[in-house]
């Protein structure tokens, strides 16, 4: 059994305060899962670091293990499973955790621009700029207030990049429709 001084997360102190008969392998997997929540709402990493006593590496290769075993189940879910918003739920919770970033900014991550970091991303989250068609849509000297120009302009390129075959395919959709009007 844990005693109370022995954990530094506040949530979790109340938890092995409550005579639930929780041990320490319980607390422990339950700090993981208020990190990663933590990590997911882009908390700040120095706010994390302090919150759980962990260093920012450490954090990281949490994550990373975490996201390899929810992508891991994924996959296995595919195989055995009919469920399909199991299938969703745990693709999009290992981009997350993998991510350090909330559901709504998966797609900017996936983009790999370099030196978007989650920092940057809450910026564009804060501005209502986690849609990819939002930024596309985006002046880039508004851009270039919230972050950085070169990461600016990086990612107004990504953006465009990974948009054109959708905006080619719904501009044939539409000619296409205009034609058959005719």
């Amino acid at each position: 059994m844990v005693h109370k001084g022995e954990i530094s997360h506040s949530g979790i102190k109340e938890l092995a305060g409550n005579n639930l008969g929780l041990t320490s392998p319980d607390l422990r997997k339950l700090k993981i899962c208020f990190l990663l929540r933590d990590w997911i709402e882009i908390v700040p990493t120095e706010t994390i670091e302090k919150k759980y006593n962990l260093r920012a590496g450490m954090i990281n290769q949490i994550a990373e293990q975490v996201s390899w075993l929810l992508e891991s189940a994924h996959k296995i879910s595919e195989l055995v499973s009919d469920n399909v918003e199991l299938k969703h739920l745990l693709k999009a919770l290992a981009l997350q955790v993998k991510f350090g970033v909330p559901k709504e900014a998966v797609g900017l991550a996936n983009l790999h621009v370099p030196n978007l970091g989650r920092v940057y991303i809450q910026r564009l989250i804060q501005n209502d700029l986690a849609a990819l068609e939002k930024i596309r849509q985006t002046d880039i000297e508004f851009l270039k207030k919230i972050l950085p120009e070169k990461i600016a302009v990086e990612l107004k390129q990504s953006v465009a990049e990974w948009l054109k075959p959708w905006c080619n395919q719904r501009l044939s959709a539409s000619a296409s429709s205009k034609a058959n009007q005719e």
